[in-house]
């Protein structure tokens, strides 16, 4: 089953309610996508979606926004490994990796790509995996349809797996709710490549995000960690177990 059609069958169960995405979807929202829309990323559920992405040509997909379900969360490596297969295609997701993190949950998640405008000009269903290790921060390893390639890439470092690309990122993510109106300071933040200012937030939050990212078969692998402390060289042998499955 391809991901259009999975999609279609769980979306409904996987939306937001109307009052959330009426709340989401403010004024505020559109304005700050025009000030930057290479750098805002519009957060319902899942935070870090555009991490490691790149800008993007205008016209084209300018943010994206996401959302999961935590009923639907499933926590038999098994049966996500079941419910991955239905996404279309063998997805990499790894029981547990050579430094310890292991599988603790997943989930499928809604995805939309936007316009500068706001519009939703794409659509689709993703996968999102959690690992855990003691006295560690938790790995989050989101998987969905590649539906653009980027211009530009922001990535501070990259290495060659294989035949595959694989980059690795740090970035400062400042969470805000609706409403948030933009200081001096965060006007002249947004500029750089690897600050995000993200809404969907019930308090202004500020972390520190790393992780990697690349693209296989027509797949995006997006895996990072909040205010983790991994090198770069510690990222890239856990993308070589990914792509060694």
């Amino acid at each position: 089953m391809k991901f259009n059609e999975i999609y279609k069958e769980i979306v409904d169960d996987l939306q937001p309610s109307e009052e959330l995405a009426n709340r989401l979807q403010i004024r505020e929202e559109t304005k700050l996508m025009r000030l930057n829309k290479k750098k805002v990323v519009v957060v319902v559920a899942v935070a870090c979606m555009a991490f490691g992405m790149t800008a993007f040509a205008a016209g084209k997909i300018a943010s994206y926004r996401s959302w999961s379900n935590p009923r639907n969360e499933i926590s038999d490596y098994s049966e996500a490994v079941t419910k991955s297969e239905e996404l279309g295609s063998e997805l990499i997701i790894p029981d547990t990796f050579s430094n310890g993190y292991t599988f603790d949950a997943a989930n499928t998640m809604g995805v939309e790509g936007l316009d500068d405008n706001g519009n939703v000009i794409v659509s689709g269903t993703g996968f999102s995996t959690r690992y855990v290790k003691d006295s560690m921060p938790d790995i989050s390893l989101y998987i969905n349809q590649v539906y653009e390639s980027g211009e530009e890439s922001y990535a501070i470092d990259s290495k060659k797996i294989g035949d595959v690309e694989v980059y690795f990122d740090q970035a400062v993510y400042k969470f805000v709710p609706a409403g948030y109106e933009l200081t001096e300071e965060d006007k002249k933040n947004i500029e750089d490549p690897h600050f995000e200012m993200s809404y969907g937030s019930n308090q202004v939050e500020i972390k520190n995000c790393n992780g990697i990212s690349f693209e296989k078969d027509g797949k995006y692998y997006n895996m990072f960690a909040w205010d983790c402390d991994m090198t770069a060289d510690e990222w890239y042998e856990m993308a070589e177990e990914l792509l060694a499955k």
